[in-house]
């Protein structure tokens, strides 16, 4: 992971010229945010440089705290969003007050940890979800690791088999909404939408 933030500091210009902006994530998005009241709180964790996930969210009435572990990353969402909380912390020790969000967004981010990093982070979304709360995140397809080129530079993911991660979320008292594979329309990627169900200690 300090490599992956390494990296991404090294390419956050380059990203974000690159990044399409159309929004193939919006129908996801929505689904999300069936399940967030109005002023709800939302946690965008891997936010990068906030476009365009985060600036779709801020067309809603909702708190949002965006947190990203790459600092030129958040250099540039500050200068698209002077106005946002932006924190920089890596996800693996983010720690905020129990059930303390409606909703949690991990785009293309959680798949950087290592697999046993993976199922830490997602428990500890769990304890800070609440009842009722949605978590969206991205995931690969298969049981691997592997390093990705993106801009020159190694980028390190890993993935669960399917079967896994929908273990994992079961055991941390999620119900599983919605499981996209490789979605062609959206990038090719491969989506969960999971609701907490049930406190978990």
């Amino acid at each position: 992971m300090d490599r992956n933030i390494e990296a991404y500091n090294k390419i956050a210009k380059s990203f974000e010229e690159g990044r399409s902006l159309t929004l193939m994530e919006k129908s996801y998005l929505e689904l999300f945010l069936q399940y967030i009241p109005d002023h709800g709180s939302v946690l965008d964790l891997g936010c990068g440089t906030g476009r365009p996930i985060l600036q779709f969210l801020r067309n809603y009435r909702l708190q949002i705290t965006a947190c990203d572990a790459s600092e030129k990353m958040l250099e540039l969402a500050k200068k698209h969003f002077p106005d946002q909380e932006f924190i920089l912390q890596d996800m693996r020790n983010i720690n905020f007050e129990k059930e303390y969000f409606d909703g949690i967004i991990a785009w293309h981010s959680l798949f950087h940890l290592t697999k046993e990093d993976q199922q830490k982070v997602i428990k500890n979304l769990a304890t800070q979800l609440k009842v009722g709360g949605i978590l969206l995140f991205t995931s690969g397809n298969a049981n691997e690791e592997r390093l990705g080129n993106n801009y020159g530079e190694k980028l390190f993911h890993a993935s669960f088999a399917p079967s896994e991660y929908r273990s994992i979320l079961l055991a941390c008292g999620f119900r599983i909404l919605l499981h996209s594979i490789e979605d062609p329309h959206c990038g090719f990627a491969t989506i969960w939408v999971a609701l907490k169900d049930a406190h978990k200690a």
